[in-house]
């Protein structure tokens, strides 16, 4: 558990809050590369959803996290005897990579200042969006 008092720079407003971690393996983020040669093992991605799109649009970059039942990726790769960790779409064969995201921020709000703080200066737009739904898992 982690407490902390969060200054948001530039706003000159001061929150209070005490951020935990939850332990739960339910968003995904995807990173795909073009390869040049066939692999031997693979399968033939035919209906991409948004996550694998977004993917390919940005090689060599993990996509924003997302829920893995929203994905019909998995579900196709699963049909395919896959996943094996390349796949065939519109005729290029791609590597893909997961990244596993299993911690979920909840922003609690303190009534005192905490013995042991800091201040925050360039939160990331999870923490700033935990900040801002108090209580609420992210």
């Amino acid at each position: 558990m982690l407490a902390a008092s969060v200054a948001i720079e530039g706003y000159a407003i001061y929150a209070n809050a005490k951020v935990e971690e939850e332990k739960k393996i339910q968003y995904l983020c995807l990173m795909v590369q073009p390869v040049d040669f066939k692999p031997e093992k693979h399968w033939n991605l035919t209906d991409p959803d948004q996550y694998v799109l977004e993917a390919i649009r940005n090689p060599g970059v993990y996509t924003e996290p997302f829920y893995y039942e929203d994905s019909t990726f998995w579900y196709a790769a699963d049909e395919n005897q896959g996943p094996y960790g390349y796949f065939y779409y519109n005729g290029t064969y791609y590597k893909y990579d997961l990244d596993l995201i299993n911690t979920l921020l909840i922003a609690y709000r303190l009534s005192g200042r905490p013995s042991e703080y800091w201040n925050l200066t360039n939160p990331n737009k999870y923490l700033l969006e935990a900040i801002e739904n108090p209580g609420k898992k992210l």
